[in-house]
């Protein structure tokens, strides 16, 4: 992209799609992904969030120092890719 920004690479059809949108660094994006996809997710205090779906697939991710947000955004995404690779 120009000018270059952070973003996702996309696969589809044989062809390499860039979004300039990414749920790793944005939180509003990552919770746009979480509310569309319907993900669940659970809060416990000092230790970790889990990202889950209804069919029972969960991503727990620890907390890290600095950046409290960052273990919810990599759990969205996880569970997002989940999602996005169960279907046929």
């Amino acid at each position: 992209m120009d000018p270059p920004v952070i973003s996702l690479v996309v696969h589809k059809d044989g062809e390499v799609m860039h979004t300039a949108w990414n749920p790793l660094t944005d939180n509003g994006t990552a919770l746009s992904l979480a509310n569309r996809l319907c993900i669940d997710i659970l809060f416990y205090p000092g230790d970790e969030v889990v990202a889950s779906t209804d069919s029972g697939y969960e991503s727990g991710e620890p907390f890290s120092r600095g950046d409290d947000c960052s273990a919810l955004r990599r759990s969205i995404t996880r569970t997002a890719a989940f999602i996005g690779a169960s279907i046929p």
